[in-house]
Order: C-alpha cells, then structure tokens, then sequence
C-alpha cells in the first residue's frame, strides 16, 4: 500500500509540473498572438492611410452595397409573387 502511495506522490508533482509547462507555453503563445493582432492593426492603420487603397475598399464596399441592394429587391419579388400566388 505504501509503494501506491508513494507512486501517487510522484505522478502529482510530474502533473503539477506538466501544468506549469503547458501554462508558461500558453501564456507565450497569447503574448505571440496578441503581438501579431498588434503588428496586422499597425499595418491596417499604415495601410488605410493611403489615399489608393481608401479607394479600393470603398470601391469594394460600394459593390457589396449593390449586391446587398439586388439580393433584397430579387428576395421582395419572389415573396411578393408567392403572395399573389398563394392569394
């Protein structure tokens, strides 16, 4: 009985110390990834700052704009021939 116990003891303290290695590893990769979200938010900015590419992503926003508009005018006719239809 003493050997289980004593065994128990080691697997604890080879857990505990396991825990702290996967802790430590997970704290340095948030660090890393918090860094890299930092650096894409510093080239964003960077990159918003210029006049072309404000352009371009208002160029693309106007197009997605458009398609939105037609997707509700294709979805309100097809509701409003349903209705008629089924009148």
């Amino acid at each position: 009985m003493e050997a289980l116990l004593e065994r128990e003891g080691k697997v604890e303290n080879w857990n505990d110390d396991r825990l702290d290695e996967l802790s430590r590893r997970m704290d340095a990769g948030f660090k890393e990834m918090r860094d890299g979200f930092a650096r894409i938010e510093q080239e964003i900015k960077e990159g918003f700052a210029d006049v072309a590419t404000r352009k371009e992503v208002q160029a693309v926003d106007d197009r997605i704009f458009t398609l939105i508009c037609a997707l509700f005018v294709v979805i309100g006719g097809i509701i409003g021939t349903l209705i008629v239809v089924n009148g």
